[in-house]
């Protein structure tokens, strides 16, 4: 139900009050003057036959015989001298008329005013005797033309008085809504923020006490800026910087689910430039297929109780642009348990589920690669041992070389993987000695010769005239040959040639194996020397630890301070090689 709003102010109250006051005072006035004159005018009426009597009276006193001409001149006379005496009219002691005056202006039919009758005494022997009567008609027109008079001029005088109280309350009003303007702007300055407005006119009494207290209170908001806002302005910026510079995402979201905050880690994981998510709602994010990322997880965290949101707080994955996301929702309360909204930290576990996927592949390789030469060698010794000697030489010689095979490759497999283990220790030091390398690599040619072999692949093996004397860990860097030469051989195709070169520099000796293979999409260069990586998984049907390339890396950059660098082009082959310096 609405209000009604009382639009009267307090001015327009004023007017309406000193209206009435002066009108009212005005009516009475007015009818005060009015009735004053009438009695004045009735007096005078009283006084005037009183006057005629008394000049009667003498006249019949003086005048037995002769009265009657000298009533009729006192009656001429009357009128004459008197505008305002209509009739004049002599009567004896007995009410009968016999002198009777009018006036020229005399209207019987419009006359107005007042007749008064009053009789004529003399006195006889000390008595006092009525001798006859004297009535006369007085007009009051001239009365009522004095009243009238009278009537405008106190109009006019209480217009004046109610002019004058307008004005001055116009201008009181004038003045007022000044002050008042002024105190508005300067309060607008104080909401505003621009403390320490002050406002310097003068007006009555209670104004000026408002105008100082507001002063006051600036100043003090003014100080109480200076010393407290400054200092909670910079905790602020302190805090801000340091959840902008959090490692992990931090979105911070109020408790209309839109986005209030987000620092930069979360911004480049949810690929979104600086601030155009601010003030959105959570939900309404897409990646870059369109997909909703948090809008069911958001509606089942509103929907959980809050004890077990306290408890546990809910944990979910989410996956943008091929970058899998994990995100763990906190609510945000007030001391007082007022709901504020929530914080969703975000981390990026894109490295960590990878490797989980690659050792999971990796398990299922060892464990694929070591069930096959355990089953041949099984299979082989059984049959050894079962039918020896039925069995001819030549067959117990393929058996027996084929057990060593199997052998070999589950020994090569222990090696990688104990390997692997003992390189990445930080307390391992592989101890060095100043070795040619040249004799080392070429012994590595001449054993995998017979790998090479089997598939018609001829390596070629290019070396300088002089020895390139390097420090190194002999047994570890004829894996490391071992590896990348096996490997070129393992995808090269049947009648093409390996080419491995050993070059030096100034600071380097290089050794690249080159093959003619199928070669490598750019996408899997940058992770072919990570742990556990096999192109194989999408690309080749070769199968391995994917242990070999790392243990490259791992001996090359960690204990030999080289480096390590693949090239490669679908079609035609890749490029592997290391660099190592020639001094410690």
């Amino acid at each position: 139900m609405k209000k009604t709003k009382n639009k009267l102010s307090l001015p327009r109250i004023a007017v309406a009050i000193i209206t009435l006051i002066v009108f009212c005072t005005a009516c009475i006035a007015v009818n005060l003057f009015s009735n004053i004159s009438l009695k004045n005018f009735s007096d005078y009426a009283q006084k005037t036959a009183e006057k005629l009597s008394y000049e009667a009276s003498s006249i019949i006193k003086a005048t037995q015989d002769e009265k009657t001409i000298f009533l009729e001149a006192v009656a001429s006379a009357s009128i004459h001298n008197n505008k305002n005496i209509m009739v004049v009219e002599f009567a004896d002691k007995n009410g009968q008329t016999f002198i009777t005056k009018k006036s020229r202006y005399y209207n019987p039919s419009a006359f107005t005013g007042v007749k008064v009758n009053t009789p004529v005494n003399v006195v006889n022997d000390d008595k006092l005797q009525t001798a006859g009567y004297v009535k006369i008609f007085v007009s009051n027109e001239s009365a009522l033309e004095q009243i009238h008079t009278q009537k405008i001029w106190l109009s006019l005088l209480f217009f004046v008085v109610w002019l004058t109280f307008l004005v001055v309350i116009f201008l009181y009003k004038l003045l007022l809504d000044r002050e008042l303007k002024i105190l508005y702007l300067g309060l607008k300055n104080i909401v505003d923020g621009k403390f320490g407005t002050k406002i310097t006119i003068s007006g009555n009494k209670q104004t000026n006490n408002l105008i100082n207290i507001f002063n006051d209170l600036s100043l003090k908001l003014q100080k109480y800026e200076e010393q407290n806002v400054g200092s909670l302005l910079i905790e602020r910026n302190k805090l801000e910087a340091i959840l902008m510079s959090i490692v992990n995402g931090v979105v911070v979201c109020d408790n209309a689910d839109n986005i209030v905050l987000m620092n930069s880690a979360a911004e480049k994981m949810l690929n979104v430039a600086t601030g155009v998510l601010n003030g959105v709602a959570i939900q309404c994010y897409t990646d870059s297929d369109g997909k909703y990322c948090f809008r069911d997880k958001i509606e089942e965290f509103k929907d959980t109780l809050v004890q077990d949101i306290t408890k546990n707080p809910p944990e979910f994955t989410i996956s943008v642009d091929n970058r899998i996301i994990r995100c763990i929702l906190s609510p945000i309360f007030m001391q007082n348990d007022e709901y504020l909204g929530y914080i969703i930290v975000m981390l990026d576990v894109t490295k960590e589920t990878e490797v989980n996927n690659m050792k999971n592949q990796f398990i299922s390789n060892v464990s694929h690669e070591l069930r096959t030469p355990v089953t041949v060698l099984r299979t082989y010794i059984d049959t050894l041992y079962s039918m020896g000697d039925e069995l001819d030489k030549e067959t117990r010689k393929e058996f027996t070389a084929t057990a060593n095979k199997e052998v070999t490759r589950l020994h090569r497999m222990v090696n990688d993987i104990l390997d692997v283990s003992r390189l990445e220790s930080p307390d391992v030091e592989l101890e060095k000695e100043i070795t040619d390398i040249a004799p080392i690599i070429e012994d590595t040619v001449t054993s995998m010769q017979v790998l090479a072999d089997e598939k018609d692949v001829k390596i070629v093996f290019t070396k300088p005239d002089e020895p390139v004397m390097v420090p190194i860990n002999v047994a570890n860097m004829e894996r490391v040959f071992n590896n990348l030469i096996s490997n070129a051989i393992k995808y090269s195709p049947e009648k093409t040639r390996i080419e491995v070169m050993l070059s030096k520099t100034e600071n380097y000796a290089e050794v690249s194996v080159t093959d003619h293979g199928c070669g490598i999409e750019e996408k899997h260069l940058a992770k072919l020397f990570d742990r556990f990586y096999r192109v194989e998984n999408s690309v080749h049907t070769v199968k391995g630890t994917g242990l070999g390339l790392y243990l490259v890396k791992t001996t090359v950059e960690k204990h030999h301070n080289g480096k390590v660098y693949v090239t490669s082009k679908v079609g035609e082959g890749s490029t592997f090689g290391i660099k190592l310096p020639l001094s410690l």
